[in-house]
């Protein structure tokens, strides 16, 4: 596989089209005069920047590395992009509106509505949760999820995916998918000490190494691979307004 800096800069202007060198500097988590570096030194970013900006755009760090990418794959972006625009926001309520809702959502054959938990609940047993365990419940297009898969959707109570993911945000977890060995490089919900985290997965020889975007306020977590699986699930998507 060849690496084309200079291609691998293009693409990346390409995203930051029409974006002020603030406003990048924001989404990347770095200077000001960091983004001046890359654009006018042609200095590419560091993997974790990489990352960063893969998930800005929603694109594979394969295609921004090498500009090369399944047809299948921009096919389902296109519609993921489609449903999402046309889509409203999604609808929070409590435990007493949704059954009010109920008949209605019932009908509904395009939405579905998914539980949110609080961290303690989805850090312990997310598969068990009992009617009492519910805070609310998020209800959204049914484009939003895989079909047979189970979906859990928690508020974020920490900073470590900011600014993508800022505290106060809703995350879906698909919980049919917490195999650290097919997740790296995605955005994970993991368990640390009784609570969840919601981080980057980077996998080495011996270790799953959960990655804090936001490295200013929190460190990498390393779990030993031999260890119980911490993995809660893959973040699907997230909703929330930046601040």
């Amino acid at each position: 596989m060849i690496i084309n800096k200079a291609e691998i800069l293009k693409r990346i202007k390409k995203i930051f089209e029409g974006l002020t060198q603030t406003e990048i500097a924001k989404i990347c988590g770095i200077s000001q005069p960091a983004v001046n570096k890359y654009f006018k030194k042609g200095i590419i970013p560091s993997y974790t920047i990489m990352l960063r900006i893969a998930t800005y755009a929603r694109v594979s760090l394969d295609w921004l590395l090498t500009g090369e990418e399944p047809r299948e794959l921009w096919a389902a972006a296109a519609r993921e992009e489609e449903a999402i625009y046309k889509a409203p926001l999604i609808s929070i309520s409590t435990n007493a509106q949704w059954k009010e809702l109920l008949p209605q959502q019932i009908s509904d054959k395009d939405c579905i509505s998914i539980p949110i938990i609080s961290e303690p609940i989805a850090a312990r047993d997310p598969l068990t949760i009992k009617e009492k365990d519910i805070e609310s419940f998020a209800y959204v297009r049914k484009t939003w999820v895989e079909r047979g898969h189970t979906y859990i959707c928690l508020q974020v109570r920490c900073s470590c995916m900011h600014p993508i993911i800022s505290e106060g945000f809703v995350v879906a977890i698909d919980l049919s998918e917490n195999n650290p060995l097919k997740l790296e490089h995605k955005i994970v919900a993991a368990r640390d000490h009784g609570s969840v985290t919601i981080r980057y997965l980077k996998l080495t020889e011996e270790d799953n190494v959960l990655l804090p975007l936001n490295t200013a306020d929190t460190k990498p977590i390393v779990i030993r691979r031999t260890a119980p699986n911490q993995i809660i699930g893959k973040i699907s998507w997230w909703w929330g307004q930046q601040k």
